[in-house]
């Protein structure tokens, strides 16, 4: 075939405008790693899965004790029932007013509606999604898009869930789900945003728990992940964000008959060149949780993963060796497990855990008598905001003996606009206070100290 000359040039001038209009999209790097600086705010924007304060509770915990030196502001920003719409009616007031570097969003579980896939509703769903995070930009903040969590359908059809059985064979809402988290991923890869995979993650240690007990679960209602869930969802995000992985490094060895001593991430003192005796101050403490998250801590290997605390001593003679830290033996091992280098991190003996310990318990009161607090009053504004919504949740449930319930139809006779101006402003800022002045705590338990370390010869 031939082509005429005035062809082949509109070609090539269709190609060159084409090849124009890509370039121009200006595409954005994607964010490598979250980066905060002192008196920085982290906001999370949720629905109720971020409502239960719990992945935000540990992540919380690993920047209180990764770095102490950094006093932060992190707000938790989940709604329960909320969709992606609700965020922007309560977007200025509940996240921008905290002026945020970043937030992230997980938004999504009921978005969805738990029925099967609709055009209508996603294209609803990224609609306003493009819209959240246009605001969030044009407000200077970085956002960090989550997948949705997963739907657990086993669960589901045990009948643990509200859906109805029958309809949920032919539902598939995790595939939903995960059509949505890939549309999350796209939007970060295009944008250059932020992202963490929560699905991917719980998918996959769902899975790795199933090979040995079939009918486990991390989610009992099919929607909302339970605490050893949600600290798999905060090492997704950890993961996302590109945190500091190392919490210290000590290295001893011995050249020319003497001991010498080296460090990452903290400054050693006082090392003696006869035998293994030092002082040592890391920079950060280890990433702790509280009890009730630690199957999936040691599940997902987190403390290695996210967290390692290292003391390795090469040059030993052959034999057992005790490690005490502060007058406390926390292990005894081996001098080719000293040579390989000992993980301390997740060692409960270790004085620097102990402390790290307390940091994620008083963060733990914190959240469940001040945080949820804070939480559920936007949680009853929104209801009082949209009174049918606890019209039909009454139908569904005898809530006359509930001292919410009254409250909730005390202020209803106040009136929205009333309650908003005498109550819910007051109520919000003296929770805040409190919050604030546990914060100051633990700051103030969070700082590394400095510790004096020994290797012992085990005698036999």
């Amino acid at each position: 075939m031939k082509y005429s000359k005035n062809c082949v040039c509109s070609v090539v001038v269709f190609l060159a405008l084409a090849f124009t209009q890509l370039g121009a999209q200006d595409f954005q790097n994607t964010q490598e790693r979250v980066q905060l600086e002192d008196g920085d705010t982290f906001v999370f924007i949720g629905n109720s899965i971020t409502h239960q304060c719990a992945y935000t509770q540990y992540v919380e915990d690993f920047f209180y004790t990764r770095y102490p030196d950094k006093k932060l502001s992190i707000v938790n920003a989940g709604v329960s029932g909320d969709f992606a719409e609700d965020v922007l009616q309560r977007l200025e007031e509940d996240v921008l007013q905290h002026q945020p570097k970043y937030a992230s969003i997980l938004i999504g579980m009921n978005d969805g509606e738990y029925v099967r896939w609709n055009d209508t509703i996603f294209n609803t769903y990224k609609r306003d999604m493009l819209d959240l995070t246009q605001k969030l930009v044009d407000a200077k903040v970085k956002p960090l898009l989550l997948t949705p969590t997963i739907f657990d359908t086993h669960q589901a059809l045990l009948g643990e869930n509200w859906v109805d059985k029958v309809e949920i064979p032919n539902m598939h809402y995790d595939a939903v789900l995960a059509y949505f988290g890939a549309w999350c991923l796209e939007q970060a890869n295009l944008q250059g945003y932020g992202y963490a995979d929560l699905h991917g993650y719980l998918t996959h240690y769902t899975r790795e728990a199933r090979k040995k007990d079939a009918n486990f679960t991390f989610i009992p209602d099919a929607v909302h992940p339970e605490y050893d869930g949600q600290l798999i969802m905060a090492v997704a995000l950890l993961e996302g964000m590109g945190v500091d992985t190392m919490v210290s490094e000590i290295e001893v060895d011995k050249r020319a008959g003497h001991w010498k001593y080296a460090s990452k991430n903290g400054a050693i003192s006082n090392g003696k060149t006869d035998m293994v005796e030092f002082d040592f101050k890391a920079n950060a403490l280890p990433w702790v949780v509280p009890a009730d998250a630690q199957y999936a801590f040691d599940l997902t290997n987190a403390g290695s993963r996210l967290g390692a605390e290292i003391i390795r001593v090469v040059g030993l003679e052959y034999g057992d060796y005790h490690v005490i830290i502060d007058n406390i033996t926390v292990g005894t091992y081996s001098h080719m497990d000293l040579a390989k280098g000992v993980e301390l991190q997740n060692n409960p003996r270790a004085p620097q855990y102990q402390q790290a310990l307390k940091v994620a318990e008083l963060n733990k009161q914190r959240n469940e008598e001040v945080i949820e607090k804070i939480r559920d009053e936007w949680l009853l504004r929104k209801g009082l905001a949209n009174p049918e919504m606890m019209e039909e949740e009454e139908e569904e449930e005898d809530l006359s003996g509930d001292p919410e319930h009254q409250r909730y139809l005390r202020l209803r006779e106040m009136g929205y606009e009333r309650y908003v101006q005498d109550e819910f402003s007051k109520i919000i800022q003296e929770l805040e206070s409190e919050s604030k002045k546990m914060v100051d705590d633990i700051y103030k338990i969070n700082q590394p100290k400095t510790r004096h370390y020994s290797i012992v010869r085990v005698e036999n």
